[in-house]
């Protein structure tokens, strides 16, 4: 299991790299490895050397996984081909499309069998990507099924935010701005790590902070004020938190927020520091082991030097005044939208097929404009690519992992579950507001994180159940 653990923790740890794995060789390599596990998994469990974890059995975790597994089953069925009177019959425009295609090859043949996808082979990539997700999000709930595993996977995490906000930060301060093993040629003056994009350089980023944030939140000393001396107690505290341990996870959020103001990414700024301000007031008002002091200062602290001081010293202004100079008449991005909302009326229950966006968008133009290969809306990519089913399948999936969080952060018995709480809930929030312009979710190193996301305070509500269940088997 440890050797297990270990190649997980590669994966998240190596994911970002090569592009945020946005290429052929490179998703194909990490689901072959997420397989592969799977796969190593399931002799051990057959050899009774792996257990089914407590978090498995829970109704709602069941629940995300029956989902999970029922929208991969969509995406599959959507790559599949049936008979041509069935497919005319749904209330799609599959059949046309094929239909018009088939007659400027062969004028006088009818195609027997029509897949539900516009472009079925690009369906079929997409549902051998879902199906290295949906292990992935076993494989966490199997693997990392200890506080320690669970605590180490987070560091990785964080260490790799790191990594990619110095990488960026180097890049773009020195002016040698280079991908890895290639030289940038777009988003120059701007950190992008080893990705391609800013935004999705600053999505990595935004979950990378909020498990920084819930690890801090860990590692918090709850040790209880001294009678008489509270003003004391208080001091000691704010003290301990800047000099103590801590102070070098401090100095690693310090570094990824400095990394996610120099991308200039407007809304990968906007969604961080809304996602820190709901969920800390979630927090504050869900539990009475966030209205601390300590909590106040450290949450006032991210805003006070992060945006402040750093801010001015590295570009916060630049990213503000691109907010500012921003018309929307000038942006052809939310031009898209009165363009796809017709895709998606004419595909709203089945899709045109997973991937095939790129396919299917240039019929809407009308001639206008074109270029992008994706939606810049997450949402709005998924209900015209895999329509209502596959939405409400992904839909179901997150807000179990954001009810979960609340559970986390609700939890009284252990800071630790509170703080993997807190990181979930803000990190799913984050990258749920970017969605809402770009398309952080197709790029799997960020589809891979926000798995994490999701299923981080699952886990750690079963370690700890799990934990408690042995101590009092023990003192019994």
């Amino acid at each position: 299991m440890r050797v297990l653990a270990t190649v997980l923790f590669c994966v998240f740890a190596l994911s970002p790299l090569p592009i945020g794995t946005n290429r052929p060789w490179a998703w194909l390599m990490m689901s072959g490895l997420c397989f592969l596990m799977v796969a190593a998994w399931l002799v051990m469990y057959l050899k009774g050397n792996a257990q089914v974890p407590r978090s498995l059995y829970s109704g709602l975790v069941r629940m995300a996984g029956g989902f999970f597994f029922g929208g991969l089953i969509w995406v599959f069925l959507q790559s599949c081909s049936f008979p041509s009177a069935w497919v005319e019959a749904l209330p799609v425009p599959t059949a046309t499309f094929y239909s018009k295609a088939a007659f400027a090859v062969s004028p006088q043949e009818r195609p027997e069998a029509i897949p539900l996808s516009v472009d079925s082979s690009v369906t079929r990539e997409l549902a051998l990507r879902s199906a290295a997700y949906f292990s992935l999000y076993l494989l966490l709930l199997l693997v990392c099924n200890t506080r320690s595993r669970l605590r180490t996977l987070c560091y990785v995490i964080v260490v790799s935010g790191v990594f990619q906000a110095v990488y960026g930060s180097f890049m773009t301060l020195s002016g040698i701005e280079y991908l890895i093993g290639m030289k940038k040629t777009a988003y120059l003056g701007n950190a992008t790590g080893t990705f391609v994009n800013r935004n999705h350089f600053a999505g990595y980023l935004e979950m990378a902070l909020a498990i920084g944030m819930g690890l801090l939140m860990v590692d918090r000393n709850n040790r209880k004020a001294e009678a008489g001396r509270l003003w004391r107690s208080r001091l000691r505290s704010a003290l301990e938190l800047l000099l103590s341990g801590k102070a070098v996870l401090r100095l690693m959020l310090i570094i990824m927020v400095t990394g996610l103001i120099l991308s200039h990414s407007r809304m990968g700024n906007a969604a961080f520091f809304n996602s820190l301000l709901v969920t800390g007031l979630i927090a504050i008002a869900s539990s009475r082991s966030f209205r601390k002091p300590r909590v106040y200062f450290l949450l006032m602290s991210i805003v006070a030097v992060d945006v402040l001081l750093l801010g001015s010293w590295f570009g916060l202004e630049k990213v503000v005044n691109r907010i500012e100079q921003t018309a929307l008449v000038s942006e052809s991005r939310d031009e898209i939208v009165q363009y796809i909302l017709p895709m998606i009326a004419d595909f709203s229950w089945m899709g045109s097929g997973a991937g095939t966006f790129i396919s299917v968008f240039p019929g809407y133009l009308n001639g206008n404009f074109g270029g992008y290969d994706h939606a810049h809306n997450d949402y709005l990519e998924i209900l015209s690519d895999s329509g209502m089913i596959g939405f409400a399948c992904l839909a179901v999936v997150v807000l179990i992992g954001l009810w979960q969080a609340v559970k986390a952060i609700r939890y009284r018995r252990s800071s630790f579950v509170r703080g993997m709480g807190f990181a979930g809930f803000m990190g799913t929030l984050s990258i749920l507001i970017h969605s809402s312009v770009d398309f952080n979710l197709q790029i799997p190193a960020n589809a891979m994180l926000f798995i994490a996301m999701l299923a981080i305070p699952t886990i750690a509500l079963s370690v700890d159940h799990h934990r408690a269940e042995y101590r009092s088997e023990t003192e019994n």
